[in-house]
């Protein structure tokens, strides 16, 4: 087997993370169903694939970002997938954000062929990508993950192995609601700053100074003071779909630990406003 790093997914964060790949040192093969992508993959010296089938053939490691468990779950196991070429002791990491229950099957199919499935979701957005920032949280076997983490690393400047298999996406949903609740928490000190008349400019002030605004806070703090409700709720579209998923997978998960969380459960209801108008 031709060792090659395979990355199946080119989207707003995954293209970002597979052309680090492809200006490393190791040869890399992507696909996705986006032409243009691939193109612009093939500029940075990745050779395309016709399927992920294809990409398998050739590949030792593949990482994968695409959209939801659905897509995961075809990349990997479907007609086209994976494991239809994969060679005993492929390695595939899961970037994609989706169920911990995912996870587990996953594993279990590409086992019964020999190869190792582990989560790995990301954190650090599309920007992080571009400048090698990622933080890969990890769930699997860590001798595994080590093995491979080299490829990550490429865009990440830390592989974090959270445990056992899952773990990864666990800590994901845990760091995703986080961030979510502080973005609830600039819309709504915005939004009363604005309606008592006092500045923006200085509510930014106070709360860069004392380290209330966080990096990510601030990213939203910006762009909301930066446009126009219309123009930011356009800008938003795709983030609030992402958030509303993110958090209902959060809640989802809680429940299968009987316990409950409020906060996390008005967050997403508030998504519509965070991202949107009002």
């Amino acid at each position: 087997m031709t060792q090659r790093a395979g990355f199946i997914g080119l989207g707003n964060i995954g293209k970002p993370m597979a052309i680090q790949l492809a200006r490393s040192e190791f040869a890399t093969v992507v696909y996705d169903i986006n032409a243009k992508a691939c193109e612009e993959l093939a500029a940075e010296g990745a050779s395309v694939a016709s399927s992920p089938a294809e990409l398998a053939s050739q590949c030792h490691y593949i990482g994968i970002c695409v959209r939801d468990d659905a897509d995961t779950f075809a990349v990997l196991d479907g007609a086209q997938g994976i494991l239809q070429t994969a060679k005993p002791g492929t390695v595939v990491a899961i970037h994609s954000t989706v169920k911990i229950d995912t996870i587990r099957k996953l594993a279990e199919i590409a086992a019964g062929k020999q190869v190792t499935v582990f989560d790995a979701p990301i954190t650090g957005g599309a920007h992080g990508a571009a400048s090698k920032q990622l933080y890969y949280m990890c769930g699997g076997d860590e001798a595994v993950i080590r093995s491979v983490e080299q490829y990550m690393l490429t865009s990440g400047q830390k592989v974090v192995h959270a445990g056992e298999l899952g773990s990864g996406m666990k800590l994901k949903l845990c760091n995703n609601l986080m961030t979510y609740l502080e973005f609830m928490a600039v819309h709504e000190g915005m939004k009363l700053a604005k309606a008592s008349g006092l500045s923006l400019d200085v509510l930014k002030e106070v709360t860069s100074g004392n380290g209330v605004l966080t990096p990510s806070m601030k990213m939203i703090f910006d762009t909301k003071k930066g446009f126009d409700e219309e123009t930011f709720a356009q800008i938003m579209t795709g983030f609030k779909a992402v958030a509303i998923k993110d958090l209902s997978s959060a809640l989802d998960f809680a429940d299968t630990l009987d316990i409950s969380l409020p906060g996390t459960g008005v967050c997403r209801e508030m998504m519509k406003q965070v991202f949107g108008r009002g």
